[in-house]
């Protein structure tokens, strides 16, 4: 078996160029094309043998579409005789046999009727026949949507050992049809085990110079590339394509010369093309990518850890009858009208949490992490404490998230790495154990290290960890605040990311929201990576506030004095909003 991927680390890979627009340009369907492998087996096989004759390094099997929502009972048949007419042209003379998947015809929930698990089930059925049939790699290329990306990458993962390469299709805009941007799908496809990130078809090489280097921006594995031709050309009732050869050639040197490890063509190319296009970047040295963006993120939109982040935390039940009432009944609107709230309030990702008794944590969680992909845009936090419920939601994120959370209790180090590494999110670490809280910022500062070299045996950096430091009330410890902010400042020297839930400060204290104010502008200070917060809460410095949470109000006394003497401020609530807030927001009001 040849390893594409290593060989892709070392040196130019050379990918055919396109199968589906060769048969149309001979007078061919390419509808079902993959039925030609046992109507027309020699013809497929020439199809082939043309990128073998110039010097092709992999060849990519005519099953693109072969699925069984198209194929039904004839697709094992369908892939085996595609893998068996590639392989016979490639035996011998070094070339690789890649198994070309494509995306379904229909479409996932909730802009479609499939859900993740009968879309797994799908690619589950064609990896198993990929496997026996006896391909090099497997290739997913041409996706739009990146969760049936991921339910593909994952069906591939679990039951085969095939290196893993995959390839969506973005607009000039470096978008596709939903939203997914270039940075997201690299993101996501790395962080659950793609061996090899591209980009393929929708666009000519020129146009696709910009989308090729924002992949190269994110990418630690190799990067490969496939464009069309340029744009079709209706002449005739024929269809042309607007590049030519050598125009093609051209911007490839251009994309070569960015590092790229494997090239080849999509729609309207052929041997010709391929041909030239390896005569024009022969020379162009490869370039190992080691660019590990630090980031989140859902399908449309990416939150990197180069400023402070608001983690929205109003999506809890606890002392929420209203919200209670929503996720009981499954009102997903009212969910939404809460998480589009404190995105309007600055929230950079939201935490989901819907632990209450009564009702299936893991089936609920599942369901309104799924909807809000739909109905919001920035990555979410999933919180809860229950393991299934959370690979569950992992599973259905379209995105890279973070989990609130481990802490280093062995069991829970146990639990929740395994998943993290698995589907490469970040970690919300809690520097407590078995024995609870440590008085001391020595005792929480042990604990962090612990959970940070728990998490490296699993793979996972400590780039990918938000070690919350614990917030204390003041209330009950004049040394609380003094503790937790020293222990972000230590953390912080220490280049480890931080995290806070800020509201405990202020527990069993009037006008609470000043205290949190203060604590958080004195977190900020402290070097906090991220607060977990209402985000209509802005760091805010009062003057007695801080001296009280620096230690230095005994009792708070002379705070609860100061406090007593203050005017409330009004407060506009939900339901005070006008209908057209209400219309430009997307919420219903309610009354």
């Amino acid at each position: 078996m040849i390893d594409l991927t290593e060989k892709a680390k070392r040196g130019r890979v050379y990918l055919d160029g396109a199968f589906g627009s060769r048969l149309i340009a001979m007078g061919l369907s390419s509808n079902r094309a993959e039925e030609y492998n046992i109507t027309k087996p020699r013809l497929v096989a020439d199809l082939h043998r043309s990128y073998v004759d110039i010097g092709c390094d992999v060849i990519y099997t005519n099953t693109f579409g072969c699925n069984s929502l198209r194929y039904g009972e004839k697709t094992d048949m369908l892939i085996k005789a595609g893998v068996d007419i590639a392989r016979a042209q490639a035996v011998g003379k070094g070339v690789a046999v890649a198994y070309s998947c494509g995306p379904l015809e229909s479409m996932m929930a909730p802009y479609g009727n499939l859900s993740f698990e009968q879309v797994y089930e799908i690619y589950c059925n064609q990896a198993l026949t990929a496997q026996t049939a006896g391909v090099d790699l497997v290739v997913i290329e041409t996706m739009t949507d990146l969760l049936m990306l991921k339910a593909a990458i994952l069906a591939f993962k679990e039951n085969t050992s095939l290196p893993i390469w995959c390839s969506m299709s973005f607009d000039q805009s470096g978008r596709t049809f939903n939203g997914c941007s270039v940075a997201a799908f690299a993101l996501t496809a790395q962080g659950i085990g793609a061996d090899a990130i591209g980009l393929n078809c929708g666009l000519g090489p020129q146009a696709m110079c910009d989308n090729v280097a924002e992949l190269i921006r994110c990418a630690h594995v190799p990067v490969f590339v496939k464009p069309n031709a340029g744009l079709p050309v209706l002449c005739g009732g024929v269809t042309h394509y607007d590049t030519d050869p050598f125009q093609f050639a051209q911007s490839m040197a251009k994309i070569a010369a960015l590092g790229v490890s494997a090239l080849g063509g999509c729609c309207g190319t052929d041997d010709i093309y391929i041909a030239r296009m390896m005569e024009a970047t022969r020379h162009l040295p490869v370039k190992e990518f080691s660019n590990n963006l630090d980031a989140v993120c859902s399908a449309v939109k990416v939150v990197e850890f180069n400023r402070h982040i608001v983690v929205g935390e109003r999506l809890n039940p606890t002392g929420k009858p209203l919200l209670k009432q929503a996720l009981t009944n499954g009102d997903n609107e009212y969910v939404r009208s809460l998480c589009r709230e404190q995105i309007e309030n600055g929230a950079d990702v939201l935490d989901v949490n819907v632990g209450m008794s009564g009702i299936d944590e893991a089936a609920v969680l599942t369901h309104v992490i799924s909807d809000l992909q739909s109905a919001i845009s920035v990555p979410v936090q999933i919180d809860t404490s229950r393991r299934s419920a959370l690979s569950e939601a992992l599973r259905a994120y379209a995105g890279v998230p973070i989990i609130n959370s481990v802490n280093a209790e062995q069991s829970s180090l146990d639990t929740v790495l395994p998943l993290a590494a698995k589907y490469g999110a970040y970690v919300v670490a809690l520097c407590l154990d078995e024995r609870g809280i440590p008085h001391t910022a020595d005792g929480r500062i042990a604990l962090a290290r612990r959970i940070i070299d728990a998490a490296a045996k699993h793979g996972i950096p400590k780039e990918k960890l938000l070690i919350d430091a614990l917030t204390m009330a003041v209330s009950v410890g004049e040394d609380n605040a003094v503790i937790t902010l020293s222990v972000v400042k230590r953390l912080a020297q220490m280049g480890v990311k931080t995290v806070l839930g800020l509201s405990n400060v202020s527990f069993g204290l009037p006008k609470r929201s000043i205290v949190n104010a203060t604590f958080y502008a004195m977190a900020l200070e402290a070097g906090l990576t991220a607060a977990i917060v209402n985000p209509s809460t802005k760091p805010d410095i009062d003057p007695v506030a801080r001296k009280m949470l620096e230690g230095g109000d005994s009792q708070c006394r002379a705070y609860i004095d100061y406090a007593a003497g203050l005017r409330e401020a009004p407060v506009i609530h939900k339901r005070d909003r006008t209908l057209s807030d209400c219309v430009v927001s997307g919420l219903k009001r309610r009354g």
